[in-house]
This record gives C-alpha cells, structure tokens and sequence, in this order.
C-alpha cells in the first residue's frame, strides 16, 4: 500500500473534515463582523475577520493538499501555514476563554475539531518543507 495515498486519507478523515464544519463556522463569524462592524468593538471586528479569512485560506490549502487541487506549491505552502496560525490562534483563546460555549477543552469533540487539524496540517508543512529541502540538495 502506498504510504502517501494513506496519509492523505487520513488527512481526509482527520484534517480536512474538521476544517469542513470549522470553515462553516468562521464563515458566520466573518459575515458577522461585516454585518455588525459598526455595533461591535474595534478589537473583536478584526478578530473576527482575521479568523474568518485565515480559516477559509487554510480550507483552501488543505483542500488542495487533500483532494488534489492544482495550485502552485508556495501557494499551498502558505495557505497551510496561514491556516495552522489561525488555528493556533482560536485554540488558545479557546482554551483561555472563561465562557463556556467558547471554552476549547480537552474532549473529544475539541481534540477532533482543533487538534487534529493542527497536527495534520503541521505534518504537511513539515513534509512540504522537507521535500523541497532534498529536491534543492539533488
């Protein structure tokens, strides 16, 4: 079996079907900034519009890694990392949020939504990085 086609599939399964219902989600909050940009404070429009942008950047990255999007290589490269920061960033205001709807903890619905993503989508920027660094050495 091709190790590749295998870590694609779990890439599938573990990084791009989370980032799906989270790509959903900063959807809404990016309209919502747009929406309310004028009723709401400076701070949490930007926010807002930051996570938003990054998370549908990062979709798309892991979107072309998972399913075979022709993009160019640097492209993808920073889409991936774009969306792993923005990730970075929700998980640690989630996980330092005192609200309970927004609170990240350790459950398995956080774990598969916020964490997998992460690690997946860092193995693929490792490796992205990696590949390049033989194809510059041959």
């Amino acid at each position: 079996m091709d190790l590749r086609a295998l870590f694609i599939g779990l890439s599938t399964v573990f990084a791009w079907t989370p980032a799906t219902i989270l790509v959903v989600l900063g959807l809404f909050g990016l309209i919502s900034a747009f929406v309310n940009i004028s009723e709401v404070p400076l701070q949490l429009t930007l926010s807002l519009m930051f996570v938003g942008l990054g998370g549908l950047t990062g979709y798309v990255g892991i979107s072309a890694v998972c399913w075979g999007i022709k993009l160019k290589p640097n492209l993808i490269l920073a889409c991936l990392i774009i969306g792993v920061l923005t990730l970075l960033f929700v998980i640690v205001m989630g996980a330092t949020s005192q609200n309970k709807i927004l609170h990240i903890g350790l459950n398995f619905e956080d774990m598969y939504l916020f964490i997998s993503p992460l690690i997946f989508t860092f193995m693929h920027i490792c490796l992205y990085i990696y590949s390049n660094h033989l194809k510059m050495t041959d």
